[in-house]
């Protein structure tokens, strides 16, 4: 009996280890998406919408580049990049800021457009002083590859020493296909460089040929991995 009421006691200890633990997982989840959403990085999910229709890829790419020059948000698919609890914050923060019906207003609204304006009227809709992450022709540089990865592998140190599955840098291309800015969660500049500096160096490599929505050139997210 000693043995059992033992045994007993173990099992819910660990349950409530786990338990404890899967909370404060999902607390820090929720945390990063408050970050995110006050820096106006703002990730909706297909999950969450509640109205699909029957609709072609163009529509689908449609939608996402409308919802995100109107309202920035980059619409997600997949649940490795955020978890659950990740993105469930993020749908209230959303919502509460643009509405309950933002997703489904939206779908509606864009599929008439979908159906009733031109290519080219449809790309006159967009915001261009936004760098959209999502485009029909992505940018292409122009100079050397393997040039521009090493130069940008000696600027960078990563900002932890866990190994990670990638390092990234994401270039901000503007519409003449120069480099304006970067963003990377998994790196840091070194000390003995500015971004002013790297930036202008860059440049100097040579060009990016822009990205493309709707025939119109668009200023863009590349990404660069430091492997």
């Amino acid at each position: 009996m000693k043995n059992t009421t033992i045994i007993i006691f173990l099992l819910i200890s660990k349950l409530v280890f786990s338990q404890n633990e899967q909370t404060q997982k999902c607390f820090n989840s929720e945390k990063i998406a408050i970050s995110d959403f006050e820096s106006n990085k703002l990730i909706g999910h297909y999950s969450h919408i509640e109205i699909e229709f029957n609709t072609d890829n163009d529509f689908e790419m449609f939608y996402q580049y409308y919802i995100f020059s109107k309202y920035s948000i980059l619409l997600e698919f997949d649940y490795q990049a955020y978890d659950e609890c990740y993105i469930d914050k993020m749908d209230f923060l959303i919502r509460k800021k643009f509405g309950n019906d933002i997703y489904s207003e939206t779908r509606i609204n864009t599929l008439e457009m979908h159906k009733n304006l031109s290519r080219d009227q449809k790309s006159k809709m967009l915001d261009i002083s936004k760098y959209y992450p999502v485009v029909e022709s992505e940018a292409k540089y122009a100079g050397n590859d393997y040039h521009l990865n090493k130069y940008l592998k000696e600027c960078f140190t990563p900002i932890s020493t866990e190994k990670r599955p990638y390092r990234a840098i994401v270039l901000l291309i503007d519409r003449n296909g120069k480099l304006t800015d970067f963003e990377t969660d998994t790196d840091n500049l070194i000390e003995s460089i500015n971004k002013k500096s790297l930036i202008n160096m860059v440049n100097s490599f040579g060009t990016f040929i822009p990205a493309y929505i709707l025939d119109r050139t668009v200023n863009s997210k590349y990404n660069i991995y430091l492997f």
